[in-house]
């Protein structure tokens, strides 16, 4: 049988186990590298309009980590067919890169697809989740990651 006693200090325990691992979980280790690839455009321009878009890549790790690629590609043919926007090779912690793209159909779609690789520290050859590069699978098939894709509608 447990006492009131028992069973108070327990609960107490069990509250302060659950306080714990809650902040344990909601609290980033402190040496976590952060890393992003960001592709911005409206969802939606007007047919005959220049559309504006940016890909921004970034990471603020410490030890000599800099995006070794950055590429940017946009297609009007439902990706038959893609239009070099960025193809940057070395780069440095932070690139940010700004595009007119090109027209589209009423009615179409333009897709914008950017990819990074973040290169020169402890971690190796990373995208942006600090996952390794599969050169030959996730990158040259522009998967996620290292590639994140925006698709923007064309309206009369």
């Amino acid at each position: 049988m447990i006492n009131v006693r028992s069973f108070s200090l327990l609960s107490s325990w069990l509250k302060i186990g659950c306080f714990v691992a809650a902040a344990t979980v909601v609290v980033p280790f402190a040496g976590a590298v952060e890393r992003s690839l960001r592709v911005d455009a409206p969802r939606f321009i007007k047919e005959g309009a220049v559309a504006k878009a940016s890909v921004i890549a970034s990471t603020d790790a410490k030890d000599g980590e800099k995006i070794g690629f950055l590429h940017a590609e946009a297609s009007v043919d439902d990706g038959k067919t893609w239009t070099a926007l960025c193809y940057l090779d070395k780069g440095s912690k932070y690139e940010a890169r700004n595009f007119d793209l090109p027209a589209a159909p009423a009615g179409g779609k333009i897709i914008i697809r950017a990819r990074v690789a973040f290169r020169d520290g402890a971690a190796g050859d990373v995208d942006f989740k600090g996952e390794r590069i599969k050169w030959d699978e996730t990158w040259n098939n522009w998967s996620q990651p290292p590639a994140k894709q925006l698709v923007l509608a064309v309206r009369k």
